[in-house]
């Protein structure tokens, strides 16, 4: 990564800094549970985000995992039993089994099912915008470091997870921005796009 690509992500967070703060203290008073965070993490995993966004909606109040299965075919999120049984399976934790600080020990050594390291941080971030210290390593945040998307295995490799999010956090601080508020940033930045999250502290009308 280069200082120019350093500067211009420290520049552009600095610059919207007062936006993504106001983001995520919308987020700090959603009306959503923990549980429906960690839900929109698990569906977003390899989805396209608009497509994300529809599964998760149209699933608030599905149960069962083939009704539920049946809900993300429509919406084009897949593999679409799995994904179901990833919801199901997090509406059945207790709130301990959920992210929870300290954050990184307890990504370590409680994985929940459907929420590897990259989509534990999402949940984490979403469920504690203010106060995570871990972030979302999706394709985008990757390329955005490394000018490439990542190997096959990569994030499977914790070591170099937590190397990269150490980066990641590391400027966080020098703008003094949450973690997820410069994390959130920067994927806007890499993407070339404001993404919008306002339907996760918004309740849907349909």
């Amino acid at each position: 990564m280069s200082r120019t690509e350093r500067d211009e992500r420290l520049a552009y967070a600095k610059a919207h800094a007062n936006e993504y703060r106001s983001s995520l203290g919308a987020l700090a008073d959603s009306p959503y549970s923990p549980w429906d965070m960690a839900e929109f993490a698990a569906l977003s995993a390899n989805s396209p985000f608009t497509r994300a966004r529809a599964a998760w909606r149209a699933t608030r109040g599905v149960h069962g995992v083939q009704e539920i299965a049946k809900t993300l075919q429509v919406c084009g999120v897949g593999p679409t039993t799995l994904k179901a049984e990833y919801c199901e399976g997090i509406r059945g934790l207790s709130l301990t089994e959920l992210p929870r600080p300290p954050y990184a020990a307890h990504r370590a050594g409680h994985p929940i099912r459907g929420l590897g390291y990259s989509k534990y941080s999402f949940a984490a971030c979403l469920i504690d915008p203010l106060g995570a210290d871990v972030v979302c390593i999706d394709t985008w945040m990757y390329q955005a470091y490394n000018g490439r998307v990542p190997d096959a295995g990569w994030f499977r490799r914790p070591a170099a997870y937590v190397a990269l999010e150490g980066v990641i956090v590391s400027e966080a601080h020098v703008v003094n921005l949450p973690p997820f508020a410069y994390q959130w940033a920067v994927w806007d930045l890499a993407r070339g796009v404001r993404t919008s999250h306002e339907f996760l502290w918004e309740p849907h009308r349909a």
